[in-house]
């Protein structure tokens, strides 16, 4: 009988261990489903949503407050992207970092100013000087200098580009 009872639990531990095993193996990502909000705890970021359930974003310095989508992050100083579910999308890597709209995103690294999407791939570099601190609008992203400002106009699946200046001492409104 006392040998049973050894075998039993010889066997349940074994059944226990390939479990987890077997469970371990694949690592999970931390998501979290439905999200609802951005919420701080103790200067924590979490995400909530609509269960109460949270995910903790500790791994980020801060969080910036917009909540869509694409969530904008900022680790060690430099600014990345993470769906509104916690996956990360692009790693913090950039200076200054402006939300997606449009599938399209306002980034600057190292004093340049680009246009990116989703994979991180560059579609547009602006000239020196021309800079954005925005995202696009209807199809237009307001762009400028020290003394002009203008549009950057997005049209049809292929992305064309034609700025307009107008000469901030002429515009009246």
């Amino acid at each position: 009988m006392k040998k049973l009872t050894i075998i039993k639990h010889l066997i349940l531990i074994i059944l226990l261990l390939v479990c987890c095993f077997f469970t371990s193996c694949k690592k999970k990502e931390l998501t979290i489903e439905n999200p609802i909000a951005i919420v701080y705890k103790d200067s924590i970021p979490y995400i909530i949503n609509d269960k109460q359930e949270t995910l903790s974003l500790e791994a980020y310095d801060s969080i910036v407050p917009y909540f869509d989508d694409y969530l904008i992050v900022k680790k060690n100083g430099l600014f990345g992207y993470i769906t509104n579910t916690g996956k990360v999308l692009i790693e913090p890597q950039f200076d200054e970092a402006y939300p997606f709209s449009m599938n399209m995103a306002v980034v600057k690294k190292q004093n340049k100013t680009y246009i990116i999407n989703y994979s991180n791939e560059i579609l547009y570099e602006f000239s020196d000087g021309i800079t954005s601190i925005g995202y696009f609008s209807d199809n237009l992203l307001v762009i400028g200098n020290d003394k002009e400002q203008g549009y950057l106009n997005t049209m049809k699946k292929l992305i064309l580009f034609l700025i307009y200046l107008i000469k901030t001492n002429h515009l009246k409104v």
